[in-house]
């Protein structure tokens, strides 16, 4: 396990750096808005993905663990449901009233997503302390 938290942290800190330094190359040569997304996508991507398989190992999972999945996985199923939903009229009644909610959650996400997304590598890193301390 301590091997897995070793190769997710590597990756996790390559994928941000890559897309902070592109998102800096963007923003000196052309549109930065349109290309911000990609940041999100992507590093979202990855980390969605490493905390699938994080649910499944047998270990004490942290607060910042937890933290993270309950605010951006229902972030992840919004924008699923939205890309899968595009187009569809669907009339739920008092209840379409409450889907600006979860509109409002996307557009929060923006912001406190990066963040999220540096307490995760940090977790990780965490983790690997732990293992260390540990196997001494």
């Amino acid at each position: 396990m301590k091997t897995f938290f070793k190769i997710d942290f590597y990756i996790q800190t390559f994928i941000f750096i890559l897309m902070i330094s592109y998102l800096i190359f963007e923003y000196i040569t052309k549109d930065f808005l349109y290309q911000i997304f990609y940041f999100y996508y992507i590093v979202g991507g990855f980390q969605i993905f490493s905390f699938f398989i994080r649910i499944f190992l047998h270990y004490k999972k942290s607060k910042s663990y937890k933290i993270y999945g309950f605010l951006l996985i229902p972030v992840w199923i919004n924008f699923l449901l939205t890309i899968f939903l595009q187009g569809k009229n669907i009339d739920l009644g008092i209840l379409n009233q409450l889907g600006v909610i979860f509109y409002l959650m996307l557009y929060i996400a923006f912001f406190y997503a990066p963040i999220l997304s540096v307490i995760y590598i940090y977790d990780i890193k965490q983790n690997i302390e732990n293992y260390e301390k540990s196997n001494i």
